[in-house]
């Protein structure tokens, strides 16, 4: 079955949705962020961050703080009155823009292994919800033949928590990307309360 962008014979539809698609980003989160971004014309100047160079990592420690808050409860930020998140994605559309014309000064870490931490730490997610039990849900992104490679044995599970370097042996042949959205999987497996 193949997919068309467009079912119309209308040339302006065919070549409209060639284009960027952006009623994608839903309005309640443009509405946030255009607050955060007129809290911050107010103090700062509109578009301060493309008369004057910016640091990156100022951008992203105040998008984490933000996003932090809300995590932990607070919904809008108590100096502005705007959602944490208005501002969160305030901050990335600074780095992108100050990016796109040249301001952006970037002061990121050195580049290290650690993206890659992540994508291994996906096969001990699961490791540990089998270990306990829990049944791994298929995604698209790994099937139930996959699934069942990355799931420990009885016996390795039991072998795997004795020894540190063969809990890593267990998934050795895991090559799947796995949980693509873990507070899914989570929900998913019902942990107890």
């Amino acid at each position: 079955m193949s997919k068309t962008a467009t079912t119309t014979s209308n040339p302006k539809d065919r070549i409209g949705t060639t284009k960027v698609p952006l009623h994608l980003i839903p309005l309640s989160a443009q509405i946030h962020a255009a607050l955060a971004h007129f809290d911050g014309a107010c103090k700062y100047g509109r578009y301060n961050w493309r008369q004057e160079t910016v640091a990156a990592m100022i951008y992203v420690d105040a998008c984490l703080r933000h996003i932090h808050k809300w995590v932990h409860g607070e919904i809008m930020d108590a100096e502005s009155g705007v959602h944490h998140l208005g501002h969160a994605i305030a901050c990335l559309n600074i780095i992108l823009d100050a990016a796109t014309y040249g301001n952006l000064i970037d002061d990121r870490p050195p580049a290290d292994r650690s993206p890659s931490l992540l994508d291994t730490a996906r096969a001990e997610v699961v490791r540990l919800l089998a270990r306990h039990g829990f049944d791994i849900p298929s995604t698209p992104l790994i099937n139930d033949e996959e699934k069942q490679q990355c799931q420990p044995q009885p016996s390795s599970a039991t072998k795997c928590c004795e020894n540190e370097s063969e809990m890593t042996d267990v998934f050795q042949n895991c090559k799947t990307p796995l949980m693509p959205n873990i507070a899914s999987w989570l929900d998913q497996a019902q942990l107890p309360d």
